[in-house]
């Protein structure tokens, strides 16, 4: 989901609602990112949240509804995402250690079209 609002100073504010859903097992993870733009070539680098943003709060509720309801889906329990896994070989992770959250989901998140 996209939401933008004009900003005064001729930017555009841009807040996404996005799901990511692991492969590997049953378990989802609803988020937003936010983000400046000014132009094709200025923007600021994405914000990403784990927790609902108050402003897409119903929207962030929705999504986490219908992983539910149609995958059958289970949040992804934050209190985890840190938890490394030094034995374990993520292919798209170069260099850095893979935790329980970019092994299960993703590496960057904030990285939406």
């Amino acid at each position: 989901m996209y939401f933008e609002k004009p900003l005064p100073e001729g930017g555009r504010f841009i807040t996404r609602v996005a799901g990511a859903v692991s492969v590997l097992t049953p378990l989802y993870l609803v988020y937003a990112t936010t983000q400046t733009l000014w132009d094709r070539r200025r923007a600021t680098l994405p914000q990403l949240f784990f927790e609902p943003l108050s402003e897409v709060r119903q929207q962030s509720a929705t999504l986490a509804g219908l992983l539910e309801r149609v995958l059958g889906y289970e949040p992804f329990p934050l209190q985890l995402a840190e938890v490394p896994l030094p034995e374990i070989r993520v292919t798209y992770l170069h260099r850095t250690q893979p935790t329980l959250l970019t092994a299960l989901l993703s590496d960057h998140l904030e990285n939406l079209p």
